[in-house]
């Protein structure tokens, strides 16, 4: 392969599919956001019996 042809199959293919990893596995290892409950929905209180 030419110099060329190598320098833009890293920079056009590989980094882009190396960035998309990476922001998959950070979001997988932050904290799951909390969602609020819809009016719809009714939240989980305890009743106190």
């Amino acid at each position: 392969m030419g110099g060329l042809l190598f320098s833009q199959l890293i920079t056009l293919y590989l980094t882009p599919v190396v960035y998309l990893y990476l922001a998959k596995v950070q979001s997988k290892i932050s904290r799951p956001k909390i969602i609020p409950a819809t009016p719809g929905e009714r939240a989980f209180a305890p009743t106190g019996d």
